[in-house]
């Protein structure tokens, strides 16, 4: 009878045991919570400067877009009172661009923290033009018509003289602290306006 309580004693210890946790495994765990914490909170600044990076990027893709929509929403026969929205931008480390709705000027500024580093033109043949110090990119109405613009197209000058053909034009928004931390803005002569990586300059 003594020795079936024993073992009975005994296997209950060992189903006891197995439950629970060892203070080797318990340290174990906390050891990995406290590393991925760790990783965590040191990653939350450059999480937070690619964040107001996008931010600021997708501002200015909103600003294009707008001149872009009520440009086109113009009356566009030549005959008839239309509105020309010119955006004018400039690669010289600026901390923004200017919305023109004909002579009218709005100041645009960007994030704090950021500034036009570059303005790089891809013409139809794919040779990049990184030599450009400011740039000026138009929306209007269709001309040929006196309904409603529909014409959506982008049309980029270089002091004063228009390019054309042109693929597209990129818009390159960058840190002022962490020059690695950049996106592009880029315009295509199409009408498309999109958020992509920068085209690189040799």
């Amino acid at each position: 009878m003594f020795s079936f309580n024993k073992k009975n004693l005994i296997k209950e210890s060992s189903l006891n045991l197995a439950k629970g946790f060892s203070m080797l495994e318990l340290m174990i765990v906390i050891a990995i919570f406290a590393v991925m914490t760790t990783i965590l909170i040191a990653d939350i600044p450059n999480f937070r400067n690619k964040s107001s990076l996008d931010l600021t990027v997708s501002d200015v893709a909103t600003s294009i877009r707008g001149a872009q929509i009520y440009g086109a929403a113009q009356v566009g026969s030549t005959n008839l009172a239309k509105v020309k929205y010119r955006l004018s931008f400039s690669s010289n480390n600026a901390d923004h661009f200017s919305l023109f709705k004909d002579s009218v000027e709005t100041s645009i500024g960007l994030n704090g923290g950021f500034q036009i580093a570059d303005i790089v033109l891809v013409d139809s043949s794919g040779v990049k033009d990184c030599s450009i110090g400011s740039l000026d990119v138009t929306y209007e109405a269709n001309p040929y018509t006196e309904s409603l613009g529909t014409a959506l197209e982008a049309k980029a000058f270089v002091e004063g003289t228009e390019l054309t053909p042109f693929n597209y034009v990129d818009i390159k928004i960058q840190s002022v602290k962490n020059i690695n931390l950049s996106n592009c803005v880029r315009i295509y002569a199409n009408g498309q306006i999109a958020i992509a990586s920068c085209t690189t300059c040799p």
